[in-house]
């Protein structure tokens, strides 16, 4: 993940500072941030699957008992 999210920060930079220099490079830029917010997309979507299907139900059962 920490690379997923390294890889996103230094693509959407230089994608900023390509849209003041280049805009045809920009556009290119622009379709890598697409494809790391997919993937972040993906891992989000992920945690928060395991989240509803493990913790809620611990936390109510714990919440119910006491």
């Amino acid at each position: 993940m920490d690379k997923v999210l390294d890889d996103f920060t230094r693509t959407a930079n230089r994608l900023i500072k390509l849209s003041a220099l280049d805009e045809a490079q920009a556009h290119e830029e622009a379709a890598k941030v697409h494809a790391n917010s997919v993937i972040i997309e993906a891992f989000l979507k992920r945690h928060l699957t395991d989240e509803e299907e493990l913790a809620v139900p611990i936390i109510l059962h714990h919440r119910l008992r006491g």
